[in-house]
């Protein structure tokens, strides 16, 4: 009798894996990168093509930072790569998870 209960547990696993795996590579899939794009304007002739580009390379632009408003709530002490900075953010995180359980 156990290798009749046996053979039927083997039946069910599979349907699980397989929605294991769909679960895993759709989690993958995200959607909000679409990639690198590259824009090239129309250039009419080999000429207009290489007096465009000459100005391009010679404009100075500034950079710019986006900064990422959950990384600029963390203190610069624990954004330090040792053991103080660990412990000053796990410090920080449990304030956090705290602060999330009593204001909701």
């Amino acid at each position: 009798m156990t290798a009749a209960i046996r053979a039927n547990r083997h039946r069910r696993l599979p349907p699980y894996a397989a929605a294991f795996v769909a679960l895993a590579t759709l989690g993958g899939c995200t959607g909000s990168d679409p990639g690198p794009t590259t824009t090239t304007p129309p250039a009419t002739s080999t000429t207009a093509a290489t007096t465009t580009a000459a100005p391009a390379t010679t404009s100075k632009t500034t950079p710019t930072t986006t900064v990422d408003p959950v990384t600029a709530k963390i203190p610069a002490p624990a954004r330090i790569e040792n053991v103080d900075g660990s412990v000053a953010f796990a410090q920080f995180f449990i304030s956090r998870v705290n602060d999330s359980f009593t204001h909701g």
